[in-house]
């Protein structure tokens, strides 16, 4: 910790500190004209509702080994939470929809909306 606060007042002290920020911000500013950061997060977001609730259970499997330190589940604990969603193919469907109405407001609008899978 020490090292990298010693980096920070090195960095704040050189004569070139506002140009190196400014420039850096103008590239920001060029980036975000040619891809938004919004598209990234709704992109990123579609990702990840792939991994929770698709049919891979890849995600799951390296939860449950890493939460149970790649030891079996202990004798009689719950089903990982994809059975549910495996058992009732309308969660997914249901599910998928919002989640794509979502992303799909996202791009339109960059406010990420609030979604309830809960709700029937």
């Amino acid at each position: 910790m020490a090292e990298l606060k010693e980096r920070a007042r090195r960095l704040a002290k050189e004569p070139e500190f506002r140009v190196m920020l400014r420039r850096k911000h103008e590239r920001r500013l060029v980036d975000e004209c040619v891809k938004p950061l919004a598209s990234y997060r709704a992109e990123e977001l579609a990702r990840m509702w792939v991994n929770f609730f698709g049919p891979d259970p890849a995600y799951h499997e390296a939860r449950r080994r890493f939460v149970f330190k790649g030891n079996p589940p202990p004798q009689g604990s719950q089903a990982p939470i994809e059975t549910a969603a495996e058992a009732d193919p309308w969660i997914l469907s249901q599910g998928a929809a919002r989640a794509s109405m979502g992303v799909m407001s996202v791009f339109l609008t960059g406010v990420r909306p609030q979604i309830d899978l809960n709700r029937g």
